[in-house]
């Protein structure tokens, strides 16, 4: 109800702004549109949040693998110098 009421909210301000020039009432539009929008978002994520597919899968090993990756052992690092001829 609230996402429908915004929308058409937003498109009678849209409709008003444009018709009499007015920036305030437009920008007034595009912020109903945007709570409508919110709204909808919330809605979605409420519903994929209470869906019931088993334990949330584990990050861990995914940032542990980027981390060695990013930071090698330093024991495995070798450096060389170079001589001087």
């Amino acid at each position: 109800m609230t996402i429908e009421a915004n929308t058409r909210l937003s498109g009678l301000k849209f409709a008003v702004g444009f018709a009499s020039h007015s920036q305030a009432v437009v920008s007034e539009a595009a912020n109903n549109l945007g709570d409508a929008l919110g709204s909808f978002v919330t809605i979605i994520g409420t519903r994929l949040s209470q869906k019931k597919n088993g334990p949330a899968p584990s990050l861990q090993p995914l940032f542990s693998m980027s981390a060695l990756k990013l930071w090698p052992d330093p024991s495995r690092v070798c450096f060389t110098r170079k001589k001087s001829t």
